[in-house]
């Protein structure tokens, strides 16, 4: 593990797994990292939230429930780690308040979010309860895919390989996915994003550090369509 400076400033990073569909979404798999705006990795978690892992019914309708026997075996050959929600939290909001972290970002921050939040309630039957707690009121929170909208996804160069590539959806718009960001960066263009929670930290961390090294004016907060920023008419006029 790397020696903690104070001069830096640090981010963790997450992402989740969900079951319980886009309108009740439940948290089975996270993933973080402690982070600088560089990408240096210093310390990361992978973990199994056993409420909703375990829940038969519940995980019928996980994301990628086809990886559930992949999960299995990492639990059994300890690369993840089955943990309750709370035993995660506490964990998250410990290691925050170790590096001091001044940012926490996830590539789609809105879902992220309201999933963790979400999921706290479920389990715990109380629906005033937030993932954050008051300690990390005063943390900035950093939308990803926002950030890459405005940074990378914005460029002649990623455009023109969209569409050489065809990283265009059915309506005619250019793909924003962590998947696509990061087969532009590395161009490997067969590039399958895991779907995993620590797996898709780690490649969002380099989208983030590639992006915040652009310089350029960043979103404040959390745009709900960050999208629609490469595919305006404004920047479509470029060819």
């Amino acid at each position: 593990m790397k020696k903690i400076d104070r001069r830096r400033r640090y981010y963790i990073i997450m992402d989740v797994e969900t079951a319980g569909g886009l309108d009740n979404p439940l948290v089975y798999d996270i993933g973080y990292a402690v982070t600088d705006k560089h990408g240096n990795i210093y310390e990361t978690r992978s973990f199994i939230i056993s409420e909703i892992f375990y829940n038969k019914s519940l995980m019928t309708s996980a994301y990628y429930s086809e990886k559930i026997p992949k999960y299995e075996e990492d639990i059994k050959n300890g690369t993840r780690k089955v943990v309750t929600f709370a035993e995660m939290r506490l964990d998250f909001i410990t290691l925050a308040l170790k590096y001091d972290v001044k940012v926490i970002g996830a590539y789609n921050l809105m879902f992220d979010t309201r999933a963790l939040t979400n999921t706290i309630r479920f389990i715990e039957k109380n629906k005033t309860l937030k993932f954050l707690p008051y300690e990390l009121k005063d943390i900035e929170m950093l939308c990803i895919w926002c950030l890459a909208c405005e940074n990378l996804y914005t460029q002649v160069s990623f455009r023109n390989m969209a569409i050489n590539n065809g990283w265009i959806t059915k309506a005619g718009n250019f793909k924003t996915s962590a998947e696509v960001g990061y087969r532009f960066l590395t161009g490997d263009v067969d590039f399958i994003e895991e779907h995993t929670g620590l797996e898709d930290v780690l490649i969002e961390i380099k989208i983030m550090a590639y992006a915040l090294r652009q310089n350029k004016k960043r979103i404040g907060g959390v745009f709900g369509n960050p999208w629609m920023i490469p595919n305006s008419k404004e920047l479509n006029k470029i060819k």
